[in-house]
């Protein structure tokens, strides 16, 4: 352990100040250039970065090193917390959320991590991970509401409305993400064209009409809760990339949110929901 600090901290010029702020971009975690046969190839800018302002704070005192590692590891569990809350089912929400956050803040296998002043990169990269991760559930939440508006006129303007199958069910659960990005990329090349204010006058207009056949706003539709929809995604990225410059295992956050996405998108309708296809229409 020893020997890690050493090189990754005491004995680290990116650390100690002797390079200059570009340079954190240019060697790896322990201060050798990337270019040198033997470097150790472990990319972690933006930790390497949290110890050099470390060290620009409070020199080698270890007591700034751990505090920080701390903070790290007291919001890393709030985080855990906000996860289960948003993941769990209601019914046993409470009980989970105290036993998620609990087992995370307390676990022996998180005591390298926490106490170990190298262990920084998995705190940092934990914490950007799990922002990234609820950002894209922000992400989805706002995406389904809106889609599901869009989904109730289209019931109502059916006139089959009560002849729908499974596969009009799926497309009513309007988690179609990839559909929607070309929509809105076919969105911005029409705007591109009529110059940068028509765009942002776009996402202010009302929906525009809909097509029953499928759930979609057409081309000129949009509302302002679709600007903040696309920054939650777009922060979503941000926050991944961030976590990746902490720790490299980090980018498993961008597969874990579109297996997510997927895995919400095609499970097995609730028919006793309120926001189920059924439901819907029985009220209309």
């Amino acid at each position: 352990m020893m020997e890690r600090v050493r090189r990754a901290i005491l004995s680290n010029p990116d650390v100690i100040g002797h390079t200059p702020i570009k340079a954190l971009f240019e060697n790896d975690f322990w201060g050798t250039p990337l270019s040198d046969a033997g470097s150790h190839g472990s990319y972690r800018p933006l930790c390497v970065a949290t110890y050099r302002l470390n060290y620009a704070f409070s020199g080698f005192k270890p007591w700034s090193y751990h505090f920080l590692n701390i903070m790290f590891h007291c919001t890393a569990t709030a985080l855990v917390v906000t996860t289960a809350k948003r993941l769990l089912p209601a019914y046993c929400m409470r009980v989970g959320t105290a036993v998620a956050g609990l087992t995370f803040a307390a676990h022996p296998i998180h005591t390298e991590a926490v106490a170990g002043v190298v262990g920084r990169a998995d705190l940092a990269a934990c914490n950007l991970f799990l922002l990234s991760f609820l950002l894209y559930s922000e992400h989805m939440r706002l995406r389904e509401a809106r889609l599901r508006k869009q989904c109730r006129q289209i019931v109502k303007d059916n006139p089959v409305r009560r002849q729908i199958t499974s596969d009009t069910t799926f497309r009513l659960s309007c988690h179609g993400l990839v559909q929607q990005i070309m929509m809105n990329f076919r969105r911005l090349l029409k705007a591109s064209r009529a110059g940068p204010l028509k765009f942002f006058d776009a996402c202010e207009a009302k929906s525009g009409p809909i097509r029953p056949s499928k759930c979609q706003y057409s081309d000129s539709a949009s509302d302002t809760g679709e600007v903040l929809q696309w920054l939650t995604l777009a922060g979503t990225l941000l926050f991944a990339a961030a976590a990746t410059l902490c720790k490299e295992p980090a980018i498993m956050v961008l597969p874990l949110c579109i297996f997510y996405d997927f895995l919400k998108g095609t499970r097995r309708e609730d028919p006793y929901s309120k926001f189920s296809a059924n439901n819907i229409i029985d009220n209309i």
